[in-house]
């Protein structure tokens, strides 16, 4: 019998054990970096004149206030939710959304095709299997 304290630990193990000392340590720079992207966004809502920023690269975008606005969307989603791409489908969603209202383009079909495709490409996307299973025998 081999002794506990002496045993190697299996590649799985030790996988585990290090995802796990890295989820321990990531909530509080995300936090953080969360922290950071809202003081940024209310800075820009709040202070900055927007002529300054309609015409930043593309005319009429506002391009600084949606981009801050997607990061601190995408910040806190990852902080609630952990998965990445959850989080960006919808922070990239909502700020779209915003977007086409703000450009008087969004009605409830354009929402409902935004909708549809975020649907589609969370499913595309997810670790499922297309393999059967094996046949029994």
């Amino acid at each position: 019998m081999l002794d506990p304290r002496t045993r190697k630990r299996s590649r799985r193990r030790r996988q585990r054990l290090n995802q796990q000392q890295k989820t321990r340590t990531l909530p509080w720079f995300l936090a953080l970096l969360t922290l950071f992207s809202w003081i940024i966004f209310f800075f820009i809502f709040f202070f900055v004149d927007p002529h300054l920023l309609q015409d930043f690269l593309l005319p009429n975008i506002y391009i600084p206030f949606f981009l801050t606005l997607a990061a601190a969307i995408f910040f806190t989603t990852l902080l609630l939710t952990h998965k990445v791409r959850r989080s960006l489908l919808s922070s990239l969603a909502l700020v779209f959304v915003l977007f086409l209202q703000q450009q008087r383009l969004a009605n409830p079909f354009n929402l409902l095709l935004i909708a549809a495709l975020i649907i589609t490409l969370e499913y595309y996307f997810s670790p499922h299997s297309s393999s059967p299973p094996p046949p029994q025998d």
